[in-house]
């Protein structure tokens, strides 16, 4: 770490002995796990301390377990994430081919990809001979493989699995981060409780061996933060979206460009900087969308456009409804100024880290959702309206508006139960900073004085008890 770090090296003792030591103040742990696990794509092992009886001596060996395994595509609500970019987790299932057909390369696989910050869960069939468009379209940040594998990776020994192009090859070519999960005995090693066995409706076999290793692979890395996803996915069908190899989708520069000079983080494949841009994009020139998750379903429209006639003129009627309503269009533009990324605040609350401010957040969406539906339903019933809008414009209007359910009365509960001005001043107690000059160095810190570093120790456990009272006593709520 001191290496990857730039951190002084320094050596603390132990009664076993004298051993090197490197580290950084707590404070400063979201700026590190930037550089080691979006940078330089490490795996990153939280360890926490566990709670003690009361009367356990100070000088007994303290007891710890892991809170948290962070790697590249299982990151949830890290501040320096964008989120208008989907960060996707992506497990693929092998299966097997005809052993006398070696000239083959339709070696079944199927793919199971979600974004455990957003819960979006896809899944998809597919070949060999796809799997390359496949990891271009997606654009994973970490790839999950059966553990079997393992020893080939590591070794680079051929690593082929019943097809001439080999999946191991390919993935250490495009540099993307690969981990291994066992389904059988990973949870049963980490002490975590067993999930249920992956079924779905439908769905493959290879299917569900592809869930269930991306299930495994989210509970290992975040134990008790392991999110919710749905229990069935959102099945990526060849026969109703256009399949874009990946020459064609660099060649039209559809959401990156060769630009001399444009280094950019190329999401995915593992590399700090790249000559790919963003700049002249088909993406950027033609992205006006105003929400996160606007943009992330623009991207996924474009790399896999839909081919289902009838859902492209649905979307052209209501494309079509909004071009000639511009002063709604202006209107509604500026209410979603306002909303947040709900998905995201949802993904927390099923993970069990919601905050108080999440549920405010979720109050503020649900009456920025009602004064957009308030806006459509104005205009539709407005009879002295310019007659240029087609009737099948306007019908699907009304399925837009239709397709939302009432929730006026759970933000009334919220608002009524949330202190807000509690809330925003607790918020900023929270964010204010102790040291406003920044906290010392680890260098400096390991050399400090035996005294200081106790004060500061005792200081840092006053201000999480603190902390940790005011969440207990629940301060944002409203009494009564």
């Amino acid at each position: 770490m001191s290496t990857l770090l730039n951190l002084k090296l320094a050596n603390r003792k132990y009664s076993g002995g004298t051993w090197p030591f490197s580290g950084f103040p707590t404070t400063h742990l979201d700026k590190y796990l930037k550089i080691l696990v979006q940078d330089l794509g490490q795996t990153v092992v939280l360890v926490e301390e566990v709670s003690q009886d009361g009367d356990a001596a100070p000088s007994e060996l303290k007891l710890r377990k892991v809170g948290r395994v962070v790697t590249p595509g299982t990151l949830l609500d890290e501040s320096w994430l964008n989120g208008s970019e989907s960060r996707y987790l992506l497990a693929l299932a092998a299966g097997s081919t005809n052993p006398t057909d070696e000239g083959s390369n339709r070696l079944p696989i199927s793919l199971a990809y979600t974004d455990a910050s957003t819960g979006e869960f896809f899944t998809k069939d597919s070949d060999m001979s796809q799997i390359e468009d496949e990891l271009a379209r997606i654009a994973p940040r970490e790839v999950v493989l059966d553990c079997s594998l393992k020893q080939r990776w590591e070794t680079g020994n051929g690593g082929r699995i019943g097809d001439p192009d080999d999946l191991l090859d390919l993935l250490r070519v495009l540099g993307v981060h690969v981990s291994f999960t066992d389904p059988v005995a990973s949870s049963l090693l980490d002490g975590l409780s067993p999930l249920p066995t992956t079924s779905v409706t439908g769905g493959s076999s290879l299917e569900s061996k592809a869930i269930t290793l991306l299930r495994h692979h989210l509970q290992y890395a975040l134990r008790e933060s392991m999110p919710s996803l749905p229990n069935e996915p959102q099945r990526q069908l060849a026969s109703s979206h256009m399949q874009i190899d990946a020459a064609t989708l660099a060649a039209l520069e559809i959401r990156h460009a060769i630009r001399p000079g444009g280094l950019v983080e190329l999401p995915g494949f593992g590399r700090s900087s790249t000559l790919l841009s963003a700049r002249g994009t088909l993406l950027s020139v033609i992205s006006q969308t105003i929400t996160a998750p606007g943009h992330r379903l623009l991207i996924r429209t474009l790399t896999s456009p839909s081919t289902d006639i009838g859902s492209i003129n649905s979307r052209l009627s209501l494309v079509e409804a909004f071009v000639k309503r511009r002063d709604l269009r202006d209107d509604l533009r500026q209410s979603l100024k306002d909303i947040g990324d709900i998905m995201r605040v949802v993904q927390r609350f099923k993970s069990q880290r919601g905050s108080a401010r999440d549920i405010w957040d979720t109050a503020t969406w649900i009456r920025g959702v009602d004064r957009l539906l308030n806006r459509l339903k104005m205009d539709l019933e407005d009879t002295e309206a310019p007659s240029n809008l087609s009737g099948e414009g306007r019908d699907r209007l009304l399925v837009l508006v239709q397709q939302f359910k009432h929730l006026t009365a759970c933000a009334g509960k919220i608002e009524a139960s949330v202190d807000e001005s509690s809330l925003l001043r607790g918020l900023d107690l929270e964010g204010e900073d102790d040291d406003p000059d920044g906290v010392e160095a680890a260098g400096d810190a390991l050399v400090a004085s035996p005294n200081s570093k106790k004060d500061r120790e005792t200081k840092r456990e006053s201000q999480e008890r603190e902390r940790e009272e005011r969440e207990q006593a629940l301060w944002w709520i409203r009494p009564g």
